[in-house]
């Protein structure tokens, strides 16, 4: 599923869209909305812990100082956007607040590896009728999503009906950042190692290639011109084709730095140096490794 230039049918007006964290992820998918004109900064708010997170909270939106019983009352749809060790606490203050939950909100929860299982046994204390619970959903996004390109997994309840009216604005709202894939819950934490993740690890792959340029006597800002025109021309190359399942073998990585490598050429000496390094086994062992992460925080919150 992709993002549309311009947005046909927006949240409606007496709708809000609610973040219980206003960190990086948080902002990223609020500063997409406006963006896209799915919401007017009317329609977004935001609750955090401290003050220093409004600097950065895209303005005119809303912004709620440690008051996350607002974002329940005024929002349909609320991201669970905190770190995922804050969870317990965070529920503990609805409960103190004498918060409930029902059907006409929807959970979007962007928490690194607590499952649905898990997310629903601890909303469970705000429910007061299980036959009248909240949707809940899991996303896992990336920063890029601010301005348009990125990518995310979304996964929810087998039972939920695919024509519900909250999975579908779910779906409308994270695809104002991209592009969104829905996936088996079995695979969000994989997703997240790659997708979620991922970013991190080609600005580091930036970093690198800017100081092997600068060792070679180009100049820093140039370098990192450089190499972040190479990451943005570098996946268009791949993107477009793939996205058309009959060009997807051409659109193959390999089959492009194939056909970069000239025989006994500059760019394959390269890529041998790379090989010999062993780039390829570390971004294998960097996505196994984040994976393994995410299931551990999965672990300790279903182990509270």
């Amino acid at each position: 599923m992709g993002m549309e230039d311009s947005v046909e049918h927006h949240v409606p007006m007496w709708t809000k869209v609610g973040f219980i964290g206003a960190g990086n992820m948080a902002q990223a998918v609020a500063t997409s909305l406006i963006r896209t004109g799915l919401c007017i900064p009317a329609q977004i708010i935001a609750s955090a812990p401290s003050e220093r997170f409004k600097l950065h909270w895209p303005e005119p939106m809303d912004f709620a100082l440690n008051d996350n019983h607002r974002i329940i009352k005024e929002a349909e749809y609320v991201f669970l956007a905190m770190k995922p060790q804050y969870l317990d606490s965070a529920i503990q203050g609805l409960v103190n607040d004498k918060v409930t939950l029902n059907s006409s909100r929807c959970i979007i929860s962007m928490l690194v590896g607590v499952d649905l299982e898990t997310l629903k046994k601890k909303l469970s204390v705000l429910v007061p009728n299980p036959n009248d619970a909240p949707t809940i959903i899991r996303v896992m996004p990336n920063t890029a999503m601010k301005y348009g390109k990125g990518i995310t997994g979304m996964c929810h309840d087998v039972h939920l009906d695919k024509e519900s009216e909250h999975l579908n604005m779910a779906i409308k709202i994270m695809e104002q950042g991209g592009i969104v894939e829905i996936i088996p819950e079995s695979m969000m934490n994989s997703f997240g190692a790659i997708a979620g993740s991922g970013c991190a690890y080609l600005f580091l792959v930036m970093d690198a290639m800017a100081d092997g340029a600068v060792k070679q006597g180009i100049p820093r800002d140039m370098a990192l011109r450089i190499g972040a025109q190479l990451l943005k021309g570098s996946g268009q190359l791949v993107h477009k084709d793939l996205l058309r399942m009959d060009h997807a073998a051409q659109a193959h990585p390999a089959v492009i730095k194939d056909q970069i490598c000239s025989p006994g050429g500059s760019t394959i000496a390269g890529i041998h140096a790379l090989e010999k390094a062993g780039v390829r086994c570390a971004f294998i062992d960097a996505i196994e490794a984040a994976k393994k992460r995410s299931d551990e925080i999965g672990q300790a919150a279903k182990n509270k």
